[in-house]
């Protein structure tokens, strides 16, 4: 009995906060989806009828071709299934998904952190709510033209999101440790797949800047071992990848009309100013760079395929703009989003350790930042209120 004891006390302190966190977190989603599924001309709206009107009437090889991945659509089948109306499946597919997501992201904070469980929940908790620095006099909408890391109008968005978190969690600890053993990269390789089975716009940005920061590590570390075992793990992906693009892009299915350059454009269409949005959308992230940069800037650092990968999403939203009937969707924006939350998952724990556990910061670096990461959240909590307060579905697009 001590030991069964022992054993469920072990376990609550390793999942019960993560656990609640996460019920909460489901919860709320599942509020807000239930609205939006039901406001026409959502994100949510339309990809829930997807499942009806391309599955339902037609089956799962056309769904897959009009929607080349059609993860978070499986799930709200299964759901239908089990007899739930539309929009209640719907609701519970994207609860699903931000409850694993809550999770994950409270395992990468302990992981990174190892510090008082106040500071681990607080950090979590903001990590699911933080979105661009909202002033009201520059633009009344908290996403629109800015972008965010925290969206909740797009279900395939947040399905792949908690996926995502956890494929970078294991290149970050193999990274950390420099072992890419066959069962890390095995479990590698699934979670990019499954991510890829979601929505592609993570693998667009993903496999860029794993290519970049081998290239990097290669030259610096000379680790020949450790970056062939990586690569090779991107292997079933790319294959999955290239029928996912063809569909997406070119195909008629698809409704693709190629890619082109534009540089900005896509900003420059929702923006009031282009540098401004930028800011406002990662202050808190180019400060803990600019703060951090001794820890991210190390020759052997995990943290500096964060600063790849946001780099690369950037560039892609910049430079990269749709064809045909898709150019004014911004869909280049989604990997970039994807960056963004990213780099707040990991460097927001690591600056929270580094201000309130090694307490290596000076005070008054650590007050700017707390700042920042303060009204990040607010404007978090005012963009979730937003949704479910507005009657006229302004905010759903």
């Amino acid at each position: 009995m001590a030991a069964l004891k022992v054993d469920v006390r072990s376990a609550w302190r390793t999942w019960g906060p993560a656990v609640i966190i996460a019920l909460i977190y489901a919860a709320l989603t599942f509020g807000l989806t239930m609205k939006a599924s039901v406001t026409p001309g959502s994100d949510m709206a339309a990809h829930a009828r997807f499942v009806i009107e391309y599955w339902q009437a037609e089956g799962f090889g056309y769904l897959f071709e009009r929607i080349p991945y059609p993860g978070w659509h499986v799930v709200v089948m299964a759901f239908l299934c089990m007899g739930a109306s539309l929009p209640v499946a719907a609701s519970l597919a994207c609860a699903l998904f931000a409850f694993l997501t809550a999770v994950v992201a409270y395992r990468v904070v302990v992981y990174i952190t190892k510090g008082p469980l106040v500071m681990t929940v607080v950090v979590t908790v903001a990590l699911l709510f933080v979105a661009a620095i909202y002033v009201p006099a520059y633009n009344p909408q908290i996403y629109y033209g800015q972008g965010s890391p925290t969206i909740w109008h797009n279900p395939t968005y947040n399905a792949v999101k908690p996926f995502a978190l956890l494929s970078c969690f294991v290149l970050f600890k193999m990274m950390v440790t420099r072992e890419a053993d066959v069962r890390s990269c095995a479990w590698y390789s699934i979670l990019t797949v499954v991510c890829l089975f979601l929505k592609p716009s993570f693998f667009q940005i993903q496999a860029p800047a794993v290519f970049a920061y081998l290239v990097i590590d290669a030259i610096l570390n000379r680790d020949l071992r450790f970056v062939r075992a990586i690569a090779l793990s991107f292997v079933p992906a790319l294959v999955y990848m290239a029928l996912e693009m063809w569909v997406l892009f070119y195909s008629d299915a698809g409704g693709g009309g190629g890619v082109s350059f534009g540089f900005l454009e896509m900003y420059a269409m929702h923006s009031p100013k282009i540098s401004i949005s930028i800011a406002l959308l990662l202050a808190f992230p180019v400060y803990a760079t600019v703060v951090l940069w001794k820890d991210i800037l190390q020759k052997k650092s995990p943290y500096s395929f964060f600063v790849i990968l946001l780099m690369v999403g950037f560039c892609e939203y910049a430079f990269l703009i749709e064809g045909g009937e898709r150019a004014q969707h911004g869909n280049f924006g989604w990997g970039y989003y994807s960056a963004v939350f990213l780099y707040w998952a990991f460097m927001l724990p690591l600056f929270a350790e580094r201000a309130f556990c090694t307490r290596s910061m000076r005070w008054p670096l650590v007050l700017i930042g707390c700042i920042l990461v303060a009204l990040h959240f607010i404007a978090g909590v005012l963009y979730y209120l937003q949704f479910v307060t507005d009657a006229t579905g302004t905010f759903w697009f």
